[in-house]
């Protein structure tokens, strides 16, 4: 799993708000990182990691919701989509890794070729699934223009202080 970016700044002394926009700040630059992955379906490990990342962004945007007002109810649902569609792409990745891991084991460990025919069957059907999933997780990645979202709640975050 990938390592959350560190926070540089925090200041007890300062407010809820000016805190939460540093947090945010980052959690949405260490997604904002991960742009290049998005354009490359084969980049499993990365796609995960960008997984990961929305997650935390998400959850950061729920916990310092107060801060943000109804500014966040829109990005909030635009990153519960992107998480959900990168954490489907990351389901087929694991099954297709399962898969393949099981065709290579020789006969003498029980893949007979009845159980082989079947396994690549079932492999090329998951392929096929895990490309058009990964076109929707693209998709919702390009629905969010996150610059744009990261700038207004951040804007946002400093007005309701």
């Amino acid at each position: 799993m990938s390592k959350a970016w560190s926070v540089p700044d925090i200041d007890p002394k300062a407010t809820v708000a000016i805190n939460a926009g540093r947090i945010m700040a980052v959690r949405f630059d260490e997604l904002l990182s991960h742009a290049a992955w998005i354009a490359d379906q084969d980049a499993v490990e990365q796609l995960h990691a960008a997984r990961i990342s929305a997650k935390r962004l998400r959850y950061t945007l729920e916990f310092f919701a107060p801060v943000y007002a109804e500014s966040s109810e829109s990005a909030l649902e635009d990153l519960a989509r992107l998480q959900e569609e990168l954490g489907h792409v990351h389901d087929l990745d694991v099954r297709i890794e399962l898969i393949e891991q099981e065709l290579a084991k020789p006969e003498s460990n029980g893949n007979t070729p009845q159980i082989a025919a079947g396994l690549t069957s079932l492999l090329k059907k998951q392929r096929a699934v895990r490309r058009r999933q990964y076109l929707e997780a693209q998709f919702a990645w390009n629905a969010i223009d996150l610059p744009t979202m990261r700038d207004q709640l951040l804007a946002t975050g400093t007005t309701n202080d």
